[in-house]
């Protein structure tokens, strides 16, 4: 519940702007956010996006325990999320005279986390937005190592041979990177699976 953290989310927090960056880290870190009262209509429902998709856990806190925590990561189930997108999200209810929501972030990879509070049209936008971009990237990505697979076959030299690795391999780390693997591949992958498969991704882009 809220209760036991009463006194931290009372603490002062230090700002920060844009991207939260505390790099490697085993220590967990709170983000406190704080909505716009103005805009705010009671009962509204509203989404807090999250970026990059591979992070483990992210934990959302309503003030006073209005609302259960919610907990989404790329150790948990697709279905944590508010609605089904590459990112992860939260939905939740506010209300004008309580506008503070608190994150607590804890992950084995870099603690570097974007955060964004929006309406769910909004939400909905980018959501689109991020599918067409994200399926061009990939796209492009994969008629590269396509090409590769074809030099290869033509010519099975070690140069096309490397090639055609290093462009399937950067196909498949955007695939990881960008929550494809999540979105297409929740109910046959366990979240556990997925998230080694991001580690070993993440372990080996330096080959690329």
């Amino acid at each position: 519940t809220l209760f036991p953290y009463t006194t931290l989310f009372r603490s002062p927090f230090v700002e920060y702007k844009d991207i939260l960056n505390k790099s490697y880290s085993s220590s967990a870190f709170w983000v406190r956010i704080k909505l716009d009262a103005a805009h705010l209509h009671d009962g509204e429902k509203i989404a807090i996006k999250i970026m990059p998709t591979y992070l483990d856990e992210i934990t959302l806190y309503v003030e006073d325990g209005a609302d259960k925590p919610q907990t989404i990561g790329d150790r948990y189930p697709t279905k944590n999320n508010g609605v089904t997108a590459l990112s992860f999200n939260f939905v939740t209810t506010v209300t004008a005279d309580k506008p503070y929501l608190w994150l607590r972030l804890k992950t084995t990879s870099t603690n570097m986390m974007s955060v964004e509070a929006m309406t769910l049209d909004e939400l909905n936008e980018s959501n689109v937005t991020e599918y067409l971009l994200s399926g061009l990237l990939f796209g492009v990505l994969c008629a590269f190592a396509v090409l590769g697979a074809s030099y290869f076959l033509t010519e099975k030299e070690v140069v096309n041979g490397t090639f055609f690795l290093k462009q399937l391999f950067a196909a498949m780390l955007a695939f990881v990177y960008l929550g494809y693997q999540r979105v297409l591949l929740s109910n046959v992958l366990s979240p556990e699976t997925m998230d080694n498969l991001t580690s070993v991704c993440i372990d080996r882009k330096s080959v690329v």
